[in-house]
Parts: structure tokens; C-alpha cells; sequence
């Protein structure tokens, strides 16, 4: 078979590559560094290992069996017309570690103030309040808080594992019932139930028809003095009464990492959304960077590689997409 991989990540990991054609010589393995090199292979590749092949492409390339995304984000592909050519997608978990730590990381900068105290005191303020009663502004330890997180996947389940070390209480939710995850103390398939439960609430859910707007208006009611945390994708929760509650601190604090708007060509310097979040002080964000570490991009590679080397070894297709895109 051909496989054509169009992903920076072969460039940074090249040994990934030459390990796979070492092990799978019966197989031909292209790793194009341009688009016109990519375009030159596309059409009879058998595997095809990059996110967002064009419609063309996809209707031409008469031998494509298999579309593994090099990253977990599955959103821009065209599904209709990839499923009418009865080709399989799936992509790749390999960063879900990470992310977690990166989850970690806003949660503890959102609840500790961090960024908030940092900026204050470039500008010589300390955080005292000058009340003998209460003299300090306090920031907020997430050690043996309760954690909701929606999504129980690979970034799920990572990041339950780092809150066990604070001692945290953690409830998972995910769309289908069934055995209790790994260092999960609980599942549940009850969104309000999940947003109830946790003092910290983390989002790392996939962008979905389900998923859209899953926390609407009328459940960030329900949100009333927690912490936010979005590692998965801003259409999770809807935009404007998300500021709105944030803004007036119904919603304690949030840390972002997933947006509504991104830059383009015409528009390269946005802010993440029609609405001011990086004004409020009770924000952390975040450019949609949770996996760009090293070991991050490593582990999408890895875990395409380990999408791909399965379906050479007896035509599995692991991590499949089956879902309503």
C-alpha cells in the first residue's frame, strides 16, 4: 500500500518514519514536504495521514481506504462525502497527557490568581486589602475540591490521574453509561448532574452536532460559583452568556484554551471571541495551545503511527470516528 503522511510533525520526528518503513517494507511510505508534492501523491495513495484533505481530493483519490487525522479534531472534515466513499476516518490521542497537563495548568493558574496577581503587582499592588478583619485578597486551592470533568477519553482520564494527586473527588460524564473509568470516582450521563457536582468544571469534549452548545444558556445557571476549564472546543459552551457570567462573576473564574473565532489571513490578530474575555480579570487564556510541547506533538505522531501499524497489521482501524459530524 501507499501511505502519503502531509504533517509537519514528520519533519520534527523523522525516526517515527524511518522505524515504520524499517518494520513495513512491503509497504511504500511518502512524506511530502509541499502541497504540490502532496497533490503529486494524493490521488493514488492508499492511506492518507493529514487533517483536512479537500473535497476534491477526496472524491478523486480512487484508492483511499483510510484518513488518519494526525490530532484529535475531526471537525473540518467533509463526512457525508468521506462516508459515501466508504472510507474510514480516525485520528490520533497521542497528546491527551499532555493537554491534561496543560488542563492543570489553566486550573491552577485560574483558581491561584496567578495571572491576575502577576499583572497587579508590576503595577506595585500587593493584594492587600488594608482590612484588619481580612487583610489579605485570597486566591483558591483546588486541593480536595469536587471535579467534574465532561469527557472521559484520553484527555479525560489523563487528568483525572493528575487531580488524584490533590485529593480531588472526581465525576466524569460522557453520552453512554457502562463500566467506571480509571481514576474516576464516578460516571454519569446526567449533564446537569455533572454540572452540580464539580467546584471545578473541565471541558474536554469534541466539537459535535451532540456537543454544540451542550452548555446552552439556561445550564450556565447551573455554573454559578465554579471555575470553567475548556481544553475541547469553544462551541461546548455558548458564547455569550458564558462572558456575560464570567463578567459579572456569576461563573467564578474560567481558564481557556479552545475559542469561537481563530485567525485567518485577512483577520490574523483576533482575540478568541466577538466578546471581551481577555479584558476580565478573573480569566486565563490560552491560544488553542494545549498540545504544542514537544512531547505533545511527539504523541500525535505516535499515536497516528499507531493507527496506521494496526491497520497494517490486520485492517483494524482503531480511535474510528463514528460519530454525528
Amino acid at each position: 500500500m501507499k501511505i502519503l503522511f502531509f504533517t509537519h510533525l514528520t519533519e520534527e520526528f523523522p525516526a517515527l518514519i524511518d522505524e515504520l518503513k524499517e518494520k513495513w517494507k512491503e509497504h511504500s511510505f511518502i512524506c511530502a514536504r509541499s502541497k504540490d508534492e502532496y497533490l503529486e501523491h494524493a490521488l493514488d495513495s492508499h492511506i492518507l495521514v493529514y487533517g483536512n484533505p479537500s473535497d476534491d481530493i477526496i472524491k478523486r483519490a480512487a484508492e483511499l481506504k483510510l484518513i488518519i487525522v494526525p490530532y484529535a479534531g475531526v471537525g473540518q472534515l467533509n463526512f457525508p462525502l468521506i462516508r459515501s466513499r466508504m472510507i474510514s476516518v480516525a485520528n490520533s490521542h497521542g497528546n491527551g497527557a499532555v493537554v491534561a497537563e496543560r488542563a492543570l495548568g489553566l486550573a491552577m493558574a485560574c483558581c491561584g490568581r496567578i495571572v491576575e496577581f502577576h499583572n497587579d503587582m508590576k503595577e506595585g499592588n500587593w493584594h492587600r486589602t488594608g482590612d484588619q478583619s481580612r487583610p489579605f485578597d485570597y486566591w483558591y486551592s483546588i486541593a480536595g475540591k469536587k471535579i467534574s470533568i465532561l469527557g472521559t477519553g484520553s484527555i479525560g482520564k489523563s487528568l483525572s490521574r493528575l487531580l488524584k494527586g490533590f485529593d480531588c473527588s472526581v465525576l466524569g460524564f460522557r453520552k453512554n453509561s457502562g463500566e467506571l473509568t480509571d481514576y474516576f470516582d464516578a460516571i454519569t450521563t446526567d449533564l446537569d448532574e455533572a454540572l452540580r457536582f464539580g467546584d471545578l468544571v473541565f471541558l474536554a469534549l469534541p466539537s459535535t452536532k451532540e456537543t454544540e452548545n451542550i452548555i446552552s444558556r439556561d445550564k450556565i445557571s447551573l455554573l454559578e460559583g465554579k471555575f470553567v476549564i475548556n481544553v475541547g472546543r469553544g462551541s461546548l459552551i455558548e458564547e455569550e452568556p458564558f462572558f456575560d457570567a464570567l463578567k459579572s462573576g456569576t461563573v467564578k473564574g474560567a481558564g481557556i484554551d479552545a475559542w469561537y473565532e481563530y485567525p485567518s489571513k485577512e483577520n490574523p490578530a483576533v482575540t478568541g471571541s466577538a466578546f471581551p474575555f481577555h479584558e476580565l480579570p478573573n480569566v486565563v487564556i490560552s491560544p488553542h495551545a494545549a498540545s504544542h510541547a514537544p512531547e505533545g506533538k511527539l504523541g500525535q505522531l505516535t499515536g497516528a503511527c499507531q493507527v496506521l501499524e494496526t491497520y497494517l497489521h490486520n485492517g483494524t482501524v482503531i480511535n474510528s470516528i463514528t460519530g454525528d459530524y
